[in-house]
């Protein structure tokens, strides 16, 4: 879509602002997702102008009391086949001209979708825009070894954008007539399903932009099985995309062996060389976590691809 001049300013033209649907997957999180409710509705942008639409995909909590008590559309989506299955469903019942995604467990700033919007409608032909996902920690200043791999290994939306090709769904900006184009969430995909739709949409010919002033918060997961969990999720993800691609077994194998046995240069010298990560024994820690998730996560590319290999019969 090419900028209309006619938005002007955003913070002086609110009327004109365009509308704006948030949508947020949601899934057993009652206290990270009141949270973001409230920094959704304390937003600058004009109430008028934006919903949100909240997807409680399965719930054993206290969500559904949660949302009685929030301005907000919700679906109940009780059959659980994951996130990007519950981003289709809130899009189906979307009303804005752009749509704003975000996690439960993030704390969108209070300009958030004014300067989402704002990057989106500035951006020539956009197809999507995404924005600063800032981590924080559990004790402000002093991140735990956990911490700090979490920072620097995931949520890397400049990197995902740039040299990637896709935004991550816990801070996209995009418009429906995208969706329209290119279609909706691979909802196949239990991780991975951002990265898909992404590059779909890069494919078609559309710019895609990152946008630091667009920022969300987001807890660091503080535990090696939060990280473990994650990585095994995302590499899995990357198997499904891979063999919905009909990638070959062979050049899977050739991909292990070229690529995936190689350590994980890049982040191991961002890990040595922050300021954080002082003294022999916390960066020798910080090494062999970041070593063993590298090597949790090929192991597990490893068993899917064999695993895929018996049932396709060799």
């Amino acid at each position: 879509m090419i900028y209309d001049p006619s938005y002007g300013n955003l913070s002086a033209n609110k009327s004109k602002a365009p509308f704006v649907s948030v949508i947020i997957p949601t899934y057993n999180d009652a206290e990270h997702l009141e949270k973001c409710l409230f920094a959704l509705e304390a937003q600058n942008y004009d109430q008028s102008r934006y919903e949100i639409i909240v997807v409680n995909n399965g719930f054993t909590d206290s969500t559904e009391d949660l949302l009685r008590n929030h301005p907000v559309k919700r679906i109940y989506y009780d059959k659980v086949k994951g996130s990007y299955a519950a981003r289709n469903k809130g899009i189906e019942c979307a009303l804005g001209e752009i749509y704003a995604f975000t996690d439960s467990d993030c704390i969108p700033v209070r300009n958030w979708i004014e300067r989402g919007v704002d990057n989106l409608i500035h951006c020539h032909e956009c197809g999507l825009v995404g924005g600063n996902v800032r981590l924080f920690f559990q004790s402000a200043g002093n991140p735990t070894t956990i911490e700090l791999i979490d920072n620097i290994t995931f949520f890397q939306q400049e990197y995902n954008i740039t040299i990637a090709k896709f935004s991550v769904t816990a801070n996209l900006f995009t418009y429906k007539k995208v969706f329209d184009d290119v279609g909706l969430f691979n909802d196949a995909l239990k991780s991975g399903g951002d990265l898909e739709w992404g590059r779909r949409v890069f494919s078609a010919g559309y710019s895609i932009g990152y946008a630091n002033d667009v920022l969300v918060d987001h807890p660091a997961r503080n535990s090696f099985s939060q990280l473990r969990a994650k990585v095994v999720r995302i590499t899995i993800g990357l198997h499904e995309i891979e063999h919905q691609a009909n990638r070959s077994i062979l050049s899977l194998c050739w991909q292990i062996v070229s690529k995936d046995l190689l350590p994980p240069t890049r982040r191991l010298y961002q890990l040595l060389t922050n300021d954080k990560v002082n003294g022999f024994r916390h960066k020798v820690e910080a090494v062999l976590v970041v070593l063993v998730l590298k090597y949790i996560g090929l192991w597990t590319k490893i068993r899917l691809v064999f695993s895929s290999s018996s049932k396709r019969g060799g």
